[in-house]
């Protein structure tokens, strides 16, 4: 829990990107990969805003995923 919002960070220990991360995250950007169809990250993207929560991507030493999600309200546990 990070104040009003539940964090999940995503790491795969993978490599840090190496494409423009200015296009990570749009739709059908697929740096360099015949894999997937590129509409992946920008789902997540727009659900995350849609949920009034917030989506980050970390690319320091390796590409990582920040989620923070709107904690529930009351007394509930996370």
């Amino acid at each position: 829990r990070n104040g009003p919002y539940v964090e999940i960070m995503y790491d795969d220990f993978g490599k840090k990107f190496e494409g423009d991360m200015n296009h990570l995250g749009q739709l059908f950007y697929k740096f360099n990969s015949s894999k997937g169809s590129g509409i992946g990250l920008y789902l997540i993207r727009n659900l995350m805003r849609k949920m009034q929560g917030s989506f980050e991507i970390v690319n320091v030493e390796r590409l990582q995923f920040r989620l923070n999600f709107k904690a529930p309200t009351g007394d509930q546990n996370v």
